[in-house]
């Protein structure tokens, strides 16, 4: 898609960001794409971050403000002691959430003043700052994708933390995750600096498992890093730099991307001494259909939208809003409200745990902008604007046909806050009983791509069925003008509160041309009316309820991540559906066989041709733990000092497949993502059980439906 104002991309991260162009009585507020998809204010530095009323600040992701606050402390209060410790803060995580911003937000607490070379307006790798009451200098460290100068001595990120603890400087530095993995790879000299040596087991750390103490690699001049492990979180680290035995550097490392702003944690403290870890709540997970949006909060994220979305309603009435037959005026509208905002983020949460994601500020605030007025561009909205006057004349338009009526209320309603997310901008069979729409360019992105999978088309409510029979019944009658809301907004405050004028048009609209007794349309139009409709009140509904596609099994889910953190492991019938799908028992259901040197996705058959070795299930565990915002699984074998013989994540497909198996259900089409995973689980097994003790195994050579046991090695 060629989204607006691209050639300004070029500079969007310089001194000064341009605004967006001014707002016109002929056009949506334009301000709202500013954070859309491809938008010029998608991306901070330090210096580029301004207040603004328009756009409401968000929480920062756990741990990171408080770390921050640490920093700004003692850059304010710190004298000019040799012997005090640099403060070094590591913000990690991708692109979009909100690591420039933070700096930025740094820079302006403590009021330091940017030193070095000024002249350029493009981004740079590196800022320093000056400090009032210090002789020492705050690093920024911006963006580790930019190559560093030719003058440093040693490139890249590890240099920087060197010329940092060589110049007694503070440090906060926002990197990539893939950055770390290019630096580690590159550590292939020796280095006889101090600095640069400490630096490089620094980044190292950053990158590796934090659940597994790494061996000391104090040398003998007293460098090494002191790391905390008491009360370790995936999200949150705490080490001390020694060099020569002398204590040079604290450092504080928090994780941006383990946790969801869709649901909901406590800050943590900030400590006023810099040389001890911070305390850490852990973090939290709401299931969905345990979330009751009309009486509290569950998204850190639902406060932001419900204020960005009170703002744009009131820009766009300042313009000479039409009222609520517009449908941009009642997308905005509904995110004003608390309820109907918490529902969205739960929609969005869903989507989230179904494709494995998590979104960013940047691919929430663009997903904001999708919801009110779809993939636009600058150009755009005026055309937009001009084409939902036009429909909402004919759709009022006494003089209208019925069929002109109707094809125009669908028009608008294509263009609701439901169709946009699911619809808009993608490539979708034609309608033929959509005679005209709203031409959306093409639009392609990886947080749309995850929010198609949430479309509760494919799968509709809670799996008891009840709501989704209750919904046909009421489609049934309305034939006979019975409206499905009438009853559906007295039984239900979430879609009362989402309801708004429109929808009540169009429903009636619809009603009125699918009425057996009206003259002029088909039993085949009239069919292809009510159908359209059908999926816009399931939609409806469903944003409205906050229930994502398959939200059961999502709430499952998010019910074992809670059992897994409070007693660190899964519900018994859980572990054992998920053995049962690695560990599967062969056609006499007592041993589970995998082939020597075929593919282990299927058990061997009995008139296979193959050398199986039998994977005794009694002889390895399962145990889960909690990184961040995933359910990560090890599998080990019992005897063996608890040593992992495999490892994997318990994502949605996994958990779908395992609990369809439990239920007898057969299989999904999930099983087609996880098997490349099972293959590979297996493959671990196998080799554990080929090197271990040759007096426990058991091999069976089958051939052409013969077959022979051996209960030693074959030679």
């Amino acid at each position: 898609m060629n989204y607006q104002v691209e050639q300004e991309n070029a500079v969007s991260m310089s001194n000064k960001i341009r605004p967006i162009a001014s707002e016109s009585a002929n056009s949506y507020p334009r301000w709202i794409l500013e954070r859309a998809f491809g938008g010029i204010k998608v991306a901070d530095s330090p210096l580029t971050v301004e207040d603004t009323s328009r756009w409401p600040s968000g929480v920062a992701a756990p741990m990171a403000k408080e770390v921050c606050d640490v920093l700004a402390n003692v850059c304010r209060n710190n004298g000019d002691l040799e012997d005090d410790p640099s403060c070094f803060i590591f913000l990690i995580g991708g692109a979009g959430n909100g690591k420039s911003r933070l700096a930025g937000e740094t820079v302006k607490k403590i009021e330091a003043q940017q030193t070095g070379d000024l002249s350029t307006m493009f981004a740079q790798r590196t800022y320093e700052f000056s400090l009032k009451k210090s002789a020492r200098t705050l690093k920024i460290l911006n963006d580790a994708t930019i190559p560093a100068t030719s003058t440093q001595e040693h490139p890249g990120l590890a240099g920087d933390i060197a010329v940092a603890l060589t110049g007694r400087q503070h440090l906060l530095a926002c990197v990539n995750r893939g950055v770390l993995i290019g630096e580690v790879n590159s550590f292939n000299t020796i280095s006889k600096s101090e600095e640069v040596s400490i630096s490089r087991q620094l980044v190292k750390w950053l990158m590796s498992d934090l659940y597994n103490r790494p061996p000391s690699q104090e040398n003998e001049n007293g460098t090494y890093l002191d790391i905390e492990y008491d009360n370790v979180v995936s999200h949150y680290r705490f080490s001390k730099v020694y060099i020569n035995k002398n204590l040079r550097a604290v450092v504080h490392v928090v994780a941006m991307d383990e946790a969801s702003q869709l649901e909901k944690w406590e800050c943590g403290s900030t400590s006023e001494i810099i040389q001890q870890p911070l305390a850490c709540r852990k973090l939290i997970q709401t299931p969905i259909l345990e979330r009751k949006f009309i009486d509290d909060q569950f998204a850190m994220f639902s406060d932001p939208v419900v204020n960005a979305a009170s703002t744009y309603l009131q820009s766009i009435k300042n313009t000479g809003s039409i009222g609520e037959l517009d449908p941009v005026v009642a997308n905005a509208k509904v995110l004003s409200s608390k309820c109907c905002a918490e529902a969205w983020c739960a929609l969005l949460r869903g989507a989230e745990i179904i494709s494995g994601a998590h979104f960013t500020y940047r691919e929430l605030w663009a997903l904001f902008s999708h919801s009110i007025v779809g993939p636009a561009r600058v150009a755009d909205l005026q055309v937009l604007r001009k084409w939902v006057r036009q429909k909402v004349e004919i759709a009022r338009d006494g003089n209208s046909t019925s069929n002109e009526r109707v094809q125009a209320w669908m028009a608008l309603g294509q263009l609701r806050l439901h169709m946009n997310l699911f619809d808009a901008g993608r490539k979708r069979k034609f309608d033929a009983i959509l005679k005209d729409q709203y031409e959306w360019v093409e639009t392609t992105s990886e947080a749309l791509e995850s929010i198609s999978q949430a479309d509760p088309l494919r799968d509709f409510g809670p799996s008891d069925g009840s709501f989704y029979t209750k919904i046909l019944d009421r489609l049934a009658h309305m034939e006979e003008e019975s409206l499905p809301s009438v009853s559906l907004i007295e039984e239900s405050p979430l879609i009362k509160a989402y309801w708004t004028e429109f929808d009540t048009c169009l429903e009636q609209s619809i009603a009125e041309f699918i009425k057996p007794t009206r003259r002029g349309a088909t039993i085949k139009e009239r069919n292809a009316v009510f159908s359209w409709y059908a999926k816009y009140l399931f939609r409806l509904i469903s944003v409205a309820q906050g229930w994502p596609a398959h939200c059961t099994l999502i709430n499952e889910w998010q019910c074992a991540w809670c059992e897994v953190q409070r007693k660190h492991r899964l519900p018994n019938n859980l572990e054992n559906a998920i053995l049962g799908i690695v560990l599967p028992l062969d056609e006499s259901q007592n041993n589970t066989y995998f082939p020597i040197m075929k593919s282990r996705v299927s058990p061997p058959r009995v008139d296979d041709s193959v050398i199986s070795i039998s994977i005794p299930r009694n002889r390895f565990e399962l145990h889960a733990e909690i990184r961040g915002d995933l359910i990560v699984l090890k599998i080990t074998r019992i005897g063996n000092q608890g040593s992992i013989v495999a490892e994997t994540v318990l994502d949605f497909h996994l958990l779908r497949e395992a609990l369809a198996q439990r239920h007898g259900r057969g299989f999904t089409e999930s099983l087609a993502f996880i098997e490349p995973r099972i293959e590979r689980i297996r493959a671990s097994l196998l080799t554990s059980q080929i090197s271990g003790d040759a007096q426990h195994q058991s091999y069976k050579v089958t051939h052409k439906g013969a077959q022979a046991h051996f209960a030693a090695p074959i030679p």
